[in-house]
């Protein structure tokens, strides 16, 4: 038997309440919240301040910034089409096998970089983020300059560098391979 809606509102907001006074070092740190259930929305909701110096408070429909959750979407989605019935590649192939147009400053990342070594910060290339969050580049004019930056030499596959940039690379290799925009 399904709970009335009220009290399973009820009982949600006290959950939701509870976890962020005890996970975030803020006091009345903001958050929406959108609950599914069999296809449709079984709750809405915003929790605390969008601005604490004015008092607004988050709504449903508070937008916030997505920061590196598209991370994890570029990661999925890459995911299913490199799988049967989609995949015509794998995760694990050089990216030139696909896209002979890539490359890299040093020739052995341009040869053997995978979407794996994209994926998983592994590319030999520092931050650059500035290329990229304050320039006036689309994806495609940034993935012709991936060639002219400076890798750290010997890092290929070897250290972890964070890297938006490769991210970024990543999810315009997926509109190659699929034919769709990455939005």
């Amino acid at each position: 038997m399904k709970p009335k809606k009220a009290l399973w509102d009820t009982r949600l907001k006290r959950v939701i309440g509870d976890a962020i006074a005890d996970f975030q070092p803020v006091a009345q740190t903001g958050v929406a919240v959108a609950v599914l259930q069999n296809g449709g929305i079984a709750f809405s909701g915003g929790f605390g301040w969008r601005d604490r110096q004015s008092r607004k408070k988050v709504t449903a429909r508070t937008v916030f910034p997505i920061g590196s959750a598209t991370k994890a979407f570029n990661s999925m989605v890459l995911a299913i089409h490199a799988a049967p019935p989609h995949g015509n590649f794998t995760l694990d192939m050089p990216v030139t096998d696909y896209a002979p147009d890539f490359a890299m400053q040093q020739a052995k990342p341009t040869t053997d970089m995978t979407l794996v070594d994209m994926l998983s910060h592994q590319t030999g290339l520092p931050r650059n983020d500035a290329l990229w969050y304050l320039g006036p580049f689309s994806r495609c004019q940034l993935y012709f300059r991936l060639r002219g930056l400076a890798q750290i030499n010997g890092a290929f596959r070897t250290a972890f560098l964070y890297n938006n940039l490769m991210y970024m690379t990543a999810g315009h290799l997926l509109e190659y391979l699929t034919g769709s925009a990455w939005e």
